[in-house]
């Protein structure tokens, strides 16, 4: 499916509005993001239990490639924030969650609140060893566009994407370096072929082959055995 996701401000806010106001409270959110943080390709996802804000609420690995024992997979600590979208989160709720990060842990803080791209940088790079990526409302909207979760569409015509289209279809024959599009000819063959070959379909070849088979005028452009 081709997602455009060009929106407008206004527009992403009022979807932001409209999936907050869906979980009825933060347990709910957390319970969603179980499947969600699968969706997006991590693994062993566990809902810790309900034990009231400031700790952590879910843990996931990102398996690398040594996945038979495990050596390089991340493990990651998860803090969930359903707060409200025209809220700002302040540095000290992410510095809390870097603070139940053992070494070389990940930290993933999830919110439908605002965070600064100042606040979401710092995250990152105050203690390397710890990082915290932040999601915050409206890039939670967008992944979940993208990955098409909680999101339905109806069809729109878009130019574009049909030109895309046939640009692509055309590119695929005009293109075609052994096609002479100006005198409707066959340049050259890298491939010997016979008739019955094309006859039985055992070879697959271009209709624009087969009908210069069929022209004994131009039958001459091809080597045929």
């Amino acid at each position: 499916m081709r997602i455009v996701q060009d929106f407008t401000k206004e527009e992403l806010k009022q979807l932001l509005d409209d999936f907050y106001a869906y979980f009825k409270d933060g347990f709910e959110f957390e319970e969603f993001l179980k499947p969600f943080l699968e969706k997006i390709g991590l693994s062993e996802v566990v809902v810790t239990r309900k034990t009231g804000d400031g700790g952590v609420d879910l843990t996931a690995i990102k398996n690398g490639l040594a996945e038979i024992n495990s050596l390089d997979s991340v493990k990651y600590k998860v803090q969930a924030k359903r707060n409200a979208p025209n809220s700002t989160i302040a540095p000290e709720k992410i510095d809390a969650l870097r603070g139940n990060l053992a070494f070389n842990e990940k930290g993933l803080f999830i919110t439908t609140a605002r965070v600064t791209e100042k606040t979401k940088e710092q995250a990152m790079l105050k203690d390397p060893s710890k990082p915290v990526l932040v999601i915050d409302g409206i890039e939670l909207i967008k992944i979940c566009i993208e990955r098409q979760v909680g999101f339905a569409y109806k069809p729109v015509f878009s130019k574009n994407a049909l030109d895309e289209f046939t640009n692509k279809t055309n590119d695929k024959v005009l293109n075609n370096e052994n096609y002479d599009t100006n005198n409707k000819q066959l340049a050259f063959v890298e491939k010997t072929i016979t008739q019955n070959d094309i006859a039985r379909r055992i070879l697959s070849v271009p209709r624009y082959i087969v009908d210069l088979l069929s022209n004994p005028t131009q039958k001459q452009n091809l080597h045929v055995v």
